[in-house]
């Protein structure tokens, strides 16, 4: 998957790295990293809101390292300094 989404961030097709990662998640939505490097890639691209929704998404699900997921979540807020969401997401 890595491979796809490096090529695709490559030739500047968002929309394309987006379907990627949705394709991913449909099939495995249990993949903690998944999600985390989506958010990131949202992250990336200064789409707030996108980023945040990716980890309000997936946080009720049965993730494999929900852990990683919360504190991610969590260290995304400090840096938006959303200092009160994080400090609720805590």
């Amino acid at each position: 998957m890595d491979a796809y989404v490096d090529i695709e961030i490559q030739l500047g097709e968002v929309d394309r790295v987006r379907k990627i990662y949705q394709s991913f998640l449909t099939k495995i939505p249990e993949k903690s990293s998944i999600w985390i490097k989506f958010a990131f890639f949202e992250k990336s691209l200064d789409e707030k809101e996108r980023c945040e929704s990716i980890f309000e998404n997936c946080i009720n699900l049965t993730l494999d390292y929900p852990e990683n997921v919360w504190k991610e979540f969590i260290q995304t807020e400090i840096d938006y300094e959303n200092f009160n969401k994080a400090e609720k997401i805590y």
